[in-house]
């Protein structure tokens, strides 16, 4: 008895997880990160910038679980897994400087960037798609 009680309360506790992070997951999906992080932090009552903060410490933490569990199952040396975090970090200072290049240029041309995702990169956007041939 006691056994199929632990059994229905495990089953009860995974299914309210699944619906409640089902959600987040497949907004993250549909979603520009920052209007995600923006409707959290509306649903919390708490600022965009905790928020954005966290989920940029989730993403790390991952990373780091991911090389680590690839260094164990001997897929790379940790000499491989420590050159891959230095040059994951030069191509971050890289994206972050080449953003802010981005965004200034926006700005001194008075354009909502807003207004045009989805349609200069990313997934399914038209340009790569018309790169691909598919008009």
């Amino acid at each position: 008895m006691k056994k199929k009680l632990i059994v229905g309360n495990t089953l009860i506790a995974l299914t309210a997880l699944y619906v409640l992070v089902n959600p987040i997951k497949s907004m993250a999906a549909t979603q520009e990160p920052a209007a995600l992080w923006q409707e959290v932090a509306q649903k919390l009552g708490i600022g965009t910038d905790k928020v954005q903060t966290a989920f940029e410490q989730i993403r790390e933490e991952r990373k780091k679980e991911r090389v680590t569990q690839l260094v164990k199952d001997g897929k790379l040396t940790q000499v491989q897994a420590n050159a891959l975090a230095l040059k994951q970090k030069e191509w971050q200072t890289k994206a972050q400087a080449l953003k802010a290049d981005r965004d200034a240029w926006f700005k001194s041309q008075n354009i909502d960037q807003t207004v045009l995702r989805g349609q200069m990169h990313g997934r399914g956007s038209r340009v790569q798609g018309m790169m691909k041939g598919n008009m």
